[in-house]
Parts: structure tokens; sequence; C-alpha cells
């Protein structure tokens, strides 16, 4: 008899003994499957168009993984539409530990940038278009055009296609839209075209009217608004009422592909054309079952930017050994196709769209 409680007691022990390793294998294991993705984005302030953008992009991504069996934690940083702002929420998710970050705006990339220099992280970098950003960290992967590459291709059409002479800038005064102004001066000079007018306005402002009245009176042949999402809409709207510039040609980046942007324009009869990356169609057709609406560029950049992160963390466990898998795989997701160069600027195709 007690022989047999004994084994009994014994039995209950390893079952114990069992029961517990498994729980903490079966912890451990759910740990380890759980990534977490830091997202810093302008929610407030004047990018929070542009941050819903790209927020609604990486949540696409974040359903598609989570089919396919894929376990992430978001979390959200919100920077205000403030560079100190974007800062500091990149110490906060570095104190929580978080290894893989996506960043939207330039302002805010060129700022978290060399703070990742030499560490065990991997930025994507969204929506930032100044090519000094990959000079300043090891650590960044640019999921976005160049300024540089999105005028050209505006310079080309406006000479080749409409044979324009002369033409007139609009620009948001920060560093992306000043960068884009700047280069696209002097993209269309290089191919014989003169700017007539180049005029900055504030982050913050809505009434154009002023800039607008003078254009009128040097008549360009077309106009280039170069500016946050909503307010591209407004100049547009504002350039379009002035019965001496409707019908006018005006042409914008790829925030005048924004859906948002299209429904605030009047833009019936109007003349209007912008360069953007190309976008799969069926990355298109499932934002607009997920969302209702159809996607813009930055809705593609930061879905891109999660699957590839996906890719590459499916892939290996090692940071530096993920670097190496984005570097060298050619990814058909939103944006195809999109391939990387060493120092993590990305091969990325341009077209130009119509309204």
């Amino acid at each position: 008899m007690k022989s047999k409680k004994k084994v009994i007691t014994v039995i209950v022990a390893v079952l114990s003994v069992a029961l517990i390793v498994g729980l903490v294998l079966f912890n451990g294991k759910k740990n380890q499957e759980v990534i977490k993705i830091g997202v810093i984005l302008p929610q407030t302030g004047y990018g929070a168009l542009a941050a819903q953008q790209c927020q609604d992009g990486i949540e696409l991504a974040i359903d598609s993984i989570i089919k396919s069996g894929g376990k992430y934690e978001v979390i959200y940083e919100d920077c205000q539409s403030k560079v100190p702002n974007a800062v500091a929420a990149y110490r906060r998710l570095e104190t929580m530990g978080v290894k893989h970050i996506i960043v939207d705006g330039g302002q805010y990339s060129l700022a978290v940038a060399p703070l990742t220099k030499g560490k065990d992280v991997i930025m994507m970098a969204v929506s930032t278009p100044n090519p000094k950003a990959v000079d300043l960290t090891d650590r960044l992967i640019r999921v976005s055009p160049l300024a540089k590459t999105t005028v050209d291709v505006l310079a080309h059409y406006v000479v080749d296609s409409l044979n324009a002479k002369t033409g007139a800038v609009i620009y948001i005064n920060n560093d992306a839209y000043s960068l884009y102004n700047k280069l696209f001066c002097a993209s269309f000079a290089e191919l014989g075209g003169t700017i007539v007018s180049s005029e900055g306005c504030p982050t913050d402002t809505r009434d154009f009217k002023s800039v607008v009245a003078k254009l009128a009176q040097l008549d360009p042949d077309f106009i280039f608004v170069a500016a946050i999402g909503e307010q591209v809409g407004l100049i547009t709207n504002q350039l379009i009422q002035n019965p001496k510039l409707s019908g006018k040609p005006i042409l914008g980046n790829m925030n005048m592909g924004d859906p948002a942007v299209r429904q605030a324009i009047s833009a019936e009869g109007q003349f209007i054309r912008y360069a953007d990356v190309k976008m799969g169609d069926f990355f298109c057709d499932s934002y607009k079952a997920f969302f209702g609406t159809g996607p813009n560029s930055l809705s593609a950049q930061s879905y891109s930017a999660m699957m590839i992160l996906h890719s590459a963390i499916s892939h290996t466990k090692d940071i530096n050994e993920q670097m190496v898998h984005i570097k060298g795989t050619t990814f058909n997701t939103a944006i195809t196709p999109l391939s990387f160069e060493k120092n993590g600027e990305c091969n990325i195709e341009m077209g130009m769209y119509s309204l």
C-alpha cells in the first residue's frame, strides 16, 4: 500500500514538474513570438492627416500578418508634429527595448536617424524625401521616393508633354517642401525653363489668396504645389477659384493623389497631374475593401515598411542579418517592385497620374 502511495506521489510530482515546465516553455514561446514595432507619427498638429494615412497602411499590413500567424505589438508614439517630440518618442521606444521602428516624415526621420547609428535597431523611414537621411545612420531603410526623383519626373513632364517655358511654385516652408522647391526649380532650369515665382508659406497657412493673386499677374504656364496633404487641397482650390488661373495645369507630388485631397478639390474640368510611386493592384483592392476608399502613397509606403520588417523578422532573429535580408531582396508589396542599396537607399519607380 505504501509503495502504491509512493508511486502515485512520484507520478503527481513528475506531472507537476512537467506542467510547470510546459507552462514556462509555452509562455516563453508566446513572448518570443510577440515582436514590438515602434511607430513615430505626427498624429496631432499639421501632420495629422499624413499620420492617419500611414497608420492605415500599417493596420492593413498587421491585419494581413495576423491572418498568416504573425504576432506583433504596435506601439504608436505621437510626436505632435514637433521634431523634439520625435526624438523624445524614440528615446521612450529605446527604453522599452523596441528594435524595429517606422518613422513618418522627413524632418522627424532626420532628427531620429543619428540616434540609431551603430545600434541594434532597424529604422524604416517613410515620407522622407531628403537624401541626407541614409548618411546619418547605418540603420535606416528608406521606403520613400527621394524629392529629386519626384521633381525630375515632374520637370520632364512639363517640358516634354506640356511644352512649358515658365512655371511657378507654391510650397510649405519646412524641411521637406523647401527641398522640393529648390530641386524642382533647379531641374526645370536645367531643361531650359524659367521659374517666375517661388513662394514659401508657413506650415499653418490656410489663406493663400494673396500668393494666388500674385501668380495670376505673372501668368505662368503651370503651377507646382508642394505642400502637406490638407494644404494641397486648400492651395489647389484657391488657384482654381482665380479666374485668370482656372484651367492652368496644376502639378503636385504624391500628396496630390491623396483621396481626401481629391474629395476636397473642386477639380471638374481642371488639368491636375501628380508624380507618385507605382502601387500594386492587390494593395489597392485590399485597401479599398478594408477602408472603403482608395489608398495613397503614404499608406503604401507604411504598408510596405511593415511587410518588409515582417519578412526580415520571419527570416532571422538577428538584427544585422535582418538588414542583410532587406538589402538583398526585391519586394513585391504595396510599392512594386521595391529594392534597396547597401546604404539603405531604395530603388523605386515613379509615374505621372491624373487627379
